[in-house]
């Protein structure tokens, strides 16, 4: 899992990076179980 993990941290910093605001990325590393009902 930690292969998947550092992937995962590094797409988010990525994203992080390109995009000013972390609302993106927030939602792809903790999602909110409301959105998906």
């Amino acid at each position: 899992m930690t292969a998947v993990s550092d992937v995962t941290v590094d797409s988010v910093r990525a994203a992080a990076s390109v995009v000013p605001t972390d609302a993106p990325a927030l939602m792809l590393v903790h999602p909110r179980p409301g959105s998906f009902s």
